[in-house]
């Protein structure tokens, strides 16, 4: 016999804490709205862009899109990966690793002068988005 049953009572569900992010289903759903933006407005950018950060890397838009080749095949990697690591360390703690390191990456693509160190970063903020 449980102690609720021993008392007579019912047993209680757990309730939020209160003032958290959880208790609010409306900022819940303004953060991930915010986190789509931010990748699909990067995979839009980075497609037309292709021609210029060639230029820039002295190479040609052909090379450049194994950058991009390797961010699609991140992003197929990582969304099984994803759920796994959710479940295994929670929705909250996985959300902010990944926007952190989404960030860190972005910063990288941008401050990258050859290919290599761009194409590396790219799968990072993938794998990260995802």
């Amino acid at each position: 016999m449980t102690e609720a049953a021993a008392r007579g009572s019912r047993p209680t569900a757990p309730t939020p804490a209160s003032g958290a992010a959880g208790s609010s289903p409306t900022l819940i759903a303004l953060i991930a709205a915010a986190a789509f933006f931010m990748e699909i407005l990067d995979a839009t950018i980075i497609t037309p862009a292709i021609p210029e950060i060639a230029r820039s890397f002295g190479t040609t838009p052909v090379a450049v899109s194994t950058g991009i080749s390797s961010y699609l095949i991140t992003v197929a990697v990582f969304i099984p990966a994803s759920a796994w690591l959710s479940d295994r360390f929670g929705a909250r703690n996985v959300f902010s690793c990944a926007i952190a390191l989404f960030t860190v990456a972005s910063v990288l693509c941008g401050m990258s002068e050859t290919l290599t160190e761009f194409t590396s970063p790219a799968s990072c903020k993938e794998s990260a988005a995802r």
